[in-house]
């Protein structure tokens, strides 16, 4: 049996990643060695598609939050590096999430911010 994705557990995890590096770089070669950036992507869409799927008028909580760490981690140069190679057109990926069905202001807010960290 395959364990069921914790998509709040995941963000929570996120937010302690963001505070993390905003108030101390010292962990910066792990995150990039884990992919944090990347993993936090994920709980982002793993969130739009869950909404979508379920037809949400709103997106969860915990991916604003998951998404507000994600702008945190891009203040580091070698984060957008890592993350654009790994997934290639990250920028552009995470600015497709602009008015995402759901989407509310400080979801839109928290895009524009991590759109432009790149």
């Amino acid at each position: 049996m395959v364990p069921a994705f914790d998509a709040r557990g995941a963000a929570n995890a996120a937010g302690a990643i963001g505070n993390l590096v905003r108030h101390d770089d010292s962990l910066l070669e792990q995150m990039l060695r884990e992919h944090a950036a990347e993993r936090v992507v994920r709980v982002c869409e793993h969130a739009l598609e869950e909404a979508a799927a379920d037809r949400a008028t709103s997106i969860p909580a915990y991916a604003a939050n998951a998404l507000f760490s994600l702008g945190t981690l891009l203040v580091h140069r070698r984060v957008r590096e890592q993350l654009e190679a790994s997934l290639g057109g990250a920028k552009s990926r995470i600015q497709g999430w602009q008015g995402s069905p759901g989407s509310s202001t400080a979801w839109d807010r928290y895009v524009e911010r991590a759109v432009g960290r790149f």
